[in-house]
């Protein structure tokens, strides 16, 4: 098997809640359905760990959404576990050492341990090629959130970074968009000439999981308001993007969101062709909107013909 053909997916924080709950049941399913192929899972955290009680974490969520196949068979056989603190260099060594092929960074981590790992793997490089994924919270504040995508935009280029918002992946949550821009008999009548008010509603029966010293830090209104709800509001109230294609659709909810007086965001070429933020505002201290999945002091859709209550 060539090394090209290859890739690895490294998960740092491979024992929380997360990764049991909804990366490793969201892979099982890309992988008994073709999505992924020649993969080695490689976790990673500071629990104690080994091979095998990695490999039955993995199985475990793979039979919870009836992931089976030769895949997914062989991605449970060859999961590798490695013991490390991300914020030391030499761990971080070791595990980008693990790699076969390109390389698939997730992290599931804390929003602070996030950026340190980011500021040493700045000193040590990445494989080219190699993509970025990142959780919400994206940063603690929009400063924190800034700073974060300079780290990244240091790493990789923008293309190769992947900010992701797993509530925008749900069914219920898609389903809106059919309904709001592919649904002819309800789609012109979205709008406050038909619809008196629009409730949305959090409702689950999940505690923390485990989560309490998160949860502690970070509370239940950004770990759910400003970025999960604040989405599906995004969702209810945006225009429909023109064209719509990949980027068009983030593009738009962020317009909806942002705190009026916030003005558009660029990427421009930087330093080897990397993509370097660039944030436009028209005063007020607006946050930079490219910050995505950072704290947004809004409660609320700008206004809008669709939307305006008289």
């Amino acid at each position: 098997m060539s090394d090209a053909a290859q890739q690895t997916l490294l998960i740092l924080g491979a024992s929380g809640d997360l990764t049991a709950r909804l990366l490793l049941p969201g892979l099982g399913g890309l992988l008994a359905g073709g999505g992924v192929k020649d993969l080695l899972l490689v976790g990673s955290g500071r629990d104690g760990w080994d091979d095998n009680r990695w490999r039955r974490r993995v199985a475990d969520s793979f039979a919870a959404v009836d992931a089976r196949g030769r895949q997914v068979d062989a991605v449970v056989k060859g999961a590798h576990y490695v013991v490390a603190d991300v914020t030391v260099e030499g761990d971080l060594r070791r595990l980008l050492d693990a790699r076969q092929g390109r390389l698939v960074v997730f992290f599931a981590l804390p929003p602070s341990v996030t950026a340190q790992a980011c500021r040493v793997l700045c000193g040590i490089g990445l494989p080219e090629g190699t993509r970025l994924v990142l959780e919400k919270p994206f940063g603690t504040d929009a400063a924190s959130a800034a700073a974060l995508n300079d780290l990244l935009a240091r790493l990789v280029p923008e293309d190769q970074v992947y900010r992701v918002d797993h509530y925008l992946g749900m069914a219920t949550v898609l389903n809106i968009v059919g309904l709001r821009f592919a649904n002819r008999m309800l789609e012109s009548v979205l709008n406050a000439e038909h619809v008196q008010s629009v409730d949305i509603v959090f409702d689950e029966s999940l505690a923390l999981e485990g989560r309490a010293g998160y949860y502690d830090r970070a509370g239940a209104l950004v770990d759910m308001i400003q970025s999960h709800s604040l989405q599906v509001l995004a969702l209810l109230a945006m225009e429909a993007p023109a064209p719509w294609r990949p980027g068009t659709s983030a593009t738009a909810r962020r317009w909806c969101c942002a705190p009026p007086g916030c003005g558009t965001t660029t990427r421009q070429p930087g330093a080897g062709g990397r993509g370097t933020p660039r944030a436009r505002s028209t005063g007020g201290g607006c946050p930079p909107t490219w910050t995505r999945t950072a704290s947004i002091p809004t409660a609320g859709p700008r206004r809008s013909p669709r939307w305006c209550w008289r």
